[in-house]
Formats: structure tokens, C-alpha cells, sequence
């Protein structure tokens, strides 16, 4: 889908991260995920959309709530999400994120 959206031009918008729901990451709990984020300064949210961002280049990521995260680490949903756009993921890293993604 996303990749018939880039060849017509078409924004893809997810409601959640591609790499988030129908992964062995589902609840963010993967050490991989963790071991990532970590090496960045980043929570696995962030790793997730990241990866999102990285997948085409007319994925755009929507923001759903301005409440504090449950991440435990500060800011705000926004500013998070500000903050993944700006991880530059290694292709090794994408890589790795894909092979978590589980067929359907």
C-alpha cells in the first residue's frame, strides 16, 4: 500500500507506527527495539516511528494526543514525535526493524 501510494504521489498517513502492531515488539518490550533506542537517547515509540518515517518517502506521521507519554522519559507526545522524525536509523537498523515485522 505504501509503496502504491509513493508511485501515485499519494501522503500515506498510518494511525500507528507500520513497525508497532503485528510485531514481536508489540508492546515495545523487545530488547532490540530498547537496545536502539537506548544507543540513541531514544524510547522504542520513537524507534517505531522512525522506522515509519523511513519507509517512503510520502509516509507522514499524524500526532494523536498532546498528553504526557507513558515512556517516562520528558516531553510531550509532539515533542517526541518531533524527536523521531530527526533519528537517522542505520540501514543495518532497518534492517533489523524489518525482520521483526511478522507476515500477516
Amino acid at each position: 500500500m505504501v509503496d502504491r501510494c509513493a508511485e501515485q504521489d499519494v501522503a500515506f498517513v498510518p494511525s500507528f507506527s507500520i513497525a508497532s502492531v503485528g510485531t514481536d515488539a508489540d508492546a515495545g518490550g523487545d530488547s532490540t527495539l530498547t537496545e536502539i533506542a537506548d544507543r540513541d537517547g531514544a524510547n522504542p515509540a520513537q524507534v517505531r516511528l522512525a522506522r515509519t518515517l523511513h519507509r517512503a518517502r510520502n509516509v507522514l506521521a499524524i500526532h494523536r494526543r498532546a498528553g504526557a507519554p507513558r515512556s517516562g522519559r520528558p516531553g510531550t507526545h509532539v515533542d517526541q514525535n518531533v524527536a523521531a522524525a530527526s533519528l537517522r536509523l542505520t540501514e543495518d537498523d532497518l534492517a533489523t526493524l524489518r525482520a521483526l515485522v511478522r507476515p500477516a
